[in-house]
C-alpha cells in the first residue's frame, strides 16, 4: 500500500468516527449530493443576482428554493485552484494549486478531497468535466469511481483544432448516463459546465440574448442544469439530493480593462454564485450577506450530509445560514499569483470581510463593496485604520495557514507540452525569495504589455512571425524582468532565422527563469542554426535532464548526434523518441533514417512501415521505404513502394517524377511503362517549369517512349536549366543523356 492510500485510509477512519454511520458506509436513505459548477460565470449575470436580461430561469428557480449567498467570493480567477478549493476546503497555499498549472503537478496529496471522503463512506462517485485544465491528471480526480474528462487533445484527427473544452449538452449526456445506470445507495455527482468563456460564441438560438453573448453562454448553460434538476424531479430524488451551484471565477468583459480574468483581482472576476438547495433541509429563499468564499463548501457539504469532516479542512461550517440566520460576518482571502508566474510581476493578495476589500499590492487598495460595487473609489488613505486591520488579518492569514506543495507528477506532462506550445498553459515559476513587493511592476500598470505579449504569441501561432516580432521587440523595453517575452522574442527571431538574436533572448529568459523546457529547446535550436552543434547538444541534454520524457529533445538529440557519426548513442535517443511519441510518424521515419545509416536496413524498414500505419500519406516514409529498398537491389518491391507513395499522395510532383523515372529507366522489361511514365513526368513538369530534374525525367520518358526528337528538345531544356542549378557532376549527367537521345539510344540503369 502506497503512502498516499495510507492517508487517505487512516482520513476515511478518521470521518467515520463521530459520524451518523459509525460503520463507515452510508445508510441507504443518506442524502444524494450534486454540485455543479460554472466556470467562467458572473453572479452578477445571472437572474437571482439581479440581473434583468438574464435568461436563466432554472438557476433562479434552484435559487429561490434554497439559499443563495450574496457576497461569495472565489479564492482566485483560475479554473483549477479555485476548483481545488471547493474540493479539498483549503485555500490555494493549503493544497498547492495557485494557477492552471502545466500538468506536471496536482493538488497535494497532503489534503483529502470531498470525493476521498465520500467514496470512502461508500457513495458511488461521477465526475463529468468540460475543460481540459480539470483532466484527471490534476489531481481532482481522487476518490472518483468515474472521472469522464474530455479525452485526447485532438482527438482521433490530427489535423482537427486542438479541443481545450467540450459543450455542455455532451458533459450533461455523460453525467445523466452515468446517474440512470446507478445502484442504490447514494450517490455524488460534479457536474462541470465550461460554455461561459471566451471567445463567445452562443449556440444556435442563444446569440441574441442579453447585452452580450456571454449572456447567451449562460443561457445555454442554464438548460443543460434544467436537464439534472428535472432529471432529479422525474427520479423522486429531488428532496433526498442536496444541489451545489457555484461559480469557480467571474469574467472581466472589458471592466479594468480586464477582457477575460486572470490577470487581476476585481470582483468581476473574483465574486461567484453560489446557491445551495434541498427542500425541507435548506432554508428556501434565504439570501445571507455574510461573507463567503468557495472554501466553506466542502466543510458545509459534509456537515449537511451528516458526515465528520477531516482535521485538514480551512473553510467554515455555514449551515446556521442554511437555517436561515445571517450573522453578516465572515471573510475571504484571496489571490492572483499569475501576473508573478508568467511576467515576473508582482502576486496581488488581499482580504474581504464585506463590505470592505484590500489588496495588497505595489499599489494597495481599499474598496467599499457595497456603495461602491464597480470598485472605482481607492479610500486606502482615506480610512487608514480599516485598511491597517485588514491588512493585518491577511498577514495573519499567510503567516498561520499551512503552505503545503502540490504533488509533482508525470501524467500530463505530454499534454502540458503540447499546450506549453500552443501557449495556453501558465509556468510554475516563483519569484526570488525575499523580493520585497514594492520593488515589483503592479500587474495593474503593465496590462497591455501583458495582452500585447499574448497577442504577440497568437502571432506565432498562425505563422506571422514578421508581425509577432514587429510586436514583441519594443515590449523588451517595457517590462525587461518577463522571461515571457524573451521568450517570444527568442521564437519569433528563431521562426525568422535570425538564429543569433534568437539565441541571446533565450538565454535572457533562461536568465529569469532557469528551468523552463521549451525555452531551452529553443536554445539549442538557435544554436543549431548558426552550427554551433557542440552548444546545441548541451542545450538539449539541459532540456532531457530538466524533462526526461521532452520527445522533441531527444529527436533533435538523437539527428545531431548522427550528424557527428555517433550511431548508437543516435539511435537510443531517436528510440527513446519513438517510445515516448509512439504515434508520430516523425519519430519512427528519423530512427529509421539512422538505422539506414548503420547498416539495419530491415529494422530501418520495420520503422517506415509503423510510421506509414499510422499516416498513409508520410511522404517521408514513403520516400524512405523506396529508397531503402532500391539501394538493397529490391527492385519489384521498390516500385510498388514508389507506385503506393504515389497513389497516396497523387498531387505530389516529386513522387510522380520519381516513379515515372522507375517506369521509364528500368532495364527490367516488366517494369518499364514508358506511356505512363510520359504522363506522370508531364505532370510533374507543369507543375515546376524551372525544376531541372522535372525537365530531365521528362526526357527520359519520352525516350523510353521512342520519341527521340521531343526527348532532344526536353534535355537540352533541362540541360540550361541544370547549368544554373545543379552541380558539374550532375550537369554532365544530363549532357551524356542528350547524346544517348540524339544518337536514338534511350537512357536505362
Amino acid at each position: 500500500m502506497s503512502r498516499q492510500t495510507l492517508v487517505w485510509a487512516a482520513l476515511a477512519g478518521a470521518a467515520a468516527i463521530g459520524g451518523a454511520c459509525t460503520d463507515g458506509g452510508p445508510a441507504r436513505d443518506a442524502p444524494n449530493l450534486l454540485i455543479i459548477t460554472l466556470d467562467t460565470t458572473r453572479g452578477d449575470r445571472l437572474g437571482c443576482y439581479g440581473y434583468e436580461p438574464a435568461v436563466t430561469p432554472r438557476i433562479d428557480e434552484l435559487a429561490a428554493s434554497g439559499t443563495c449567498f450574496l457576497n461569495a467570493f472565489a479564492p482566485t480567477p483560475f479554473t483549477l485552484p479555485s476548483h481545488s478549493t471547493l474540493m479539498t476546503g483549503n485555500h490555494p497555499p493549503g493544497h498547492g494549486v495557485h494557477v492552471n498549472y502545466s500538468g506536471r503537478v496536482a493538488v497535494s496529496d497532503e489534503v483529502p478531497t470531498l470525493a476521498d471522503v465520500l467514496s470512502a463512506r461508500g457513495y458511488r462517485t461521477g465526475a463529468f468535466i468540460a475543460a481540459r485544465v480539470l483532466n484527471d491528471h490534476c489531481g481532482l480526480a481522487r476518490g472518483f469511481d468515474h472521472y469522464s474528462d474530455i479525452g485526447p487533445l485532438a482527438g482521433d484527427d490530427p489535423e482537427a483544432p486542438v479541443r481545450l473544452a467540450r459543450s455542455g449538452d455532451l458533459v450533461c449526456d455523460d453525467a445523466l448516463a452515468w446517474l440512470n445506470g446507478g445502484t442504490d445507495g447514494p450517490f455524488f455527482a460534479w457536474v462541470h459546465f465550461f460554455d461561459a468563456h471566451d471567445p463567445y460564441t452562443p449556440r444556435e438560438g442563444f446569440e441574441d440574448i442579453g447585452d452580450h453573448p456571454y449572456d447567451g453562454e449562460i443561457a445555454f448553460v442554464d438548460t443543460q442544469v434544467a436537464r439534472l434538476i428535472d432529471w432529479l424531479d422525474e427520479s423522486g430524488l429531488r428532496e433526498s439530493t442536496l444541489v451545489v451551484l457555484g461559480g469557480d471565477h467571474g469574467e472581466g468583459l472589458g471592466e479594468h480593462g480586464e477582457a477575460t480574468h486572470g490577470l487581476f483581482v476585481y470582483d468581476t472576476t473574483l465574486r461567484v454564485p453560489l446557491v445551495l438547495s434541498r427542500p425541507g433541509a435548506v432554508s428556501a429563499g434565504h439570501r445571507p450577506r455574510a461573507t463567503v468564499g468557495l472554501v466553506d463548501v466542502m466543510p458545509t457539504v459534509l456537515a449537511q450530509l451528516d458526515i465528520a469532516a477531516p482535521a485538514e479542512l480551512e473553510g467554515r461550517d455555514l449551515s446556521p445560514l442554511l437555517a436561515g440566520q445571517d450573522d453578516g460576518g465572515g471573510a475571504a482571502y484571496f489571490e492572483s499569483e499569475y501576473g508573478m508566474r508568467t511576467m515576473g510581476w508582482a502576486p496581488l493578495r488581499g482580504w474581504i470581510e464585506f463590505p470592505w476589500k484590500y489588496t495588497e499590492a505595489p499599489t494597495r487598495e481599499l474598496f467599499h463593496l457595497e456603495n461602491d460595487p464597480g470598485e472605482t473609489v481607492n479610500l486606502i488613505d482615506e480610512r487608514p485604520g480599516i485598511a491597517e486591520r485588514l491588512r493585518a488579518a491577511l498577514e495573519e492569514f499567510r503567516e498561520t495557514t499551512p503552505r503545503r506543495q502540490v504533488t509533482e507528477t508525470s501524467d500530463g506532462t505530454d499534454e502540458a507540452r503540447e499546450l506549453a506550445m500552443l501557449g495556453y498553459l501558465e509556468s510554475d515559476f516563483e519569484l526570488p525569495e525575499g523580493a520585497a513587493l514594492e520593488d515589483l511592476r503592479d500587474p495593474r500598470d503593465a496590462y497591455d504589455v501583458y495582452y500585447q505579449t499574448k497577442y504577440a504569441a497568437d502571432l506565432l501561432k498562425e505563422g506571422r512571425h514578421g508581425e509577432a516580432l514587429e510586436l514583441i521587440e519594443p515590449l523588451i523595453a517595457r517590462s525587461p524582468e518577463s522571461a515571457r517575452i524573451w521568450t517570444v522574442l527568442g521564437s519569433a527571431r528563431l521562426k525568422l532565422g535570425k538564429f543569433a538574436g534568437a539565441a541571446e533572448a533565450f538565454e535572457e529568459s533562461l536568465a529569469r527563469n532557469p528551468d523552463l523546457p521549451p525555452c531551452i529547446l529553443g536554445l539549442g535550436d538557435a544554436l543549431r542554426g548558426q552550427g554551433l552543434v557542440e552548444e546545441a547538444i548541451a542545450a538539449y541534454e539541459r532540456c532531457v535532464r530538466l524533462d526526461p520524457n521532452h520527445g522533441q529533445a531527444h529527436s533533435r538529440l538523437g539527428l545531431l548526434r548522427a550528424g557527428r557519426g555517433e550511431t548508437d548513442a543516435a539511435i537510443a535517443s531517436l528510440r527513446r523518441f519513438a517510445k515516448l511519441e509512439p504515434d508520430s510518424p516523425n519519430a519512427h521515419c528519423n530512427l529509421a533514417g539512422v538505422l539506414a545509416q548503420s547498416g539495419r536496413a530491415e529494422s530501418a524498414l520495420a520503422e517506415l512501415r509503423t510510421a506509414l500505419r499510422l499516416d498513409p500519406a508520410c511522404k517521408q516514409a514513403h520516400v524512405g521505404l523506396a529508397l531503402i529498398l532500391e539501394s538493397g537491389g529490391r527492385r519489384e518491391e521498390a516500385l510498388r513502394a514508389r507506385r503506393a507513395a504515389h497513389e497516396a499522395l497523387p498531387d505530389d510532383p516529386d513522387l510522380a517524377a520519381a516513379l515515372a523515372w522507375l517506369l521509364a529507366t528500368r532495364t527490367h522489361t516488366e517494369a518499364q511503362s514508358p506511356a505512363e511514365a510520359v504522363v506522370l513526368a508531364r505532370t510533374a513538369r507543369e507543375s515546376a517549369p524551372a525544376n531541372p530534374r522535372f525537365a530531365d525525367i521528362h526526357a527520359a520518358a519520352l525516350a523510353a517512349a521512342g520519341d527521340f526528337a521531343a526527348a532532344v528538345v526536353t534535355a537540352e531544356e533541362a540541360l540550361a536549366l541544370a547549368r544554373g542549378q545543379l552541380s558539374a557532376a550532375v550537369v554532365a549527367q544530363v549532357e551524356a543523356r542528350l547524346r544517348a537521345y540524339r544518337n536514338g539510344q534511350a537512357y536505362r540503369e
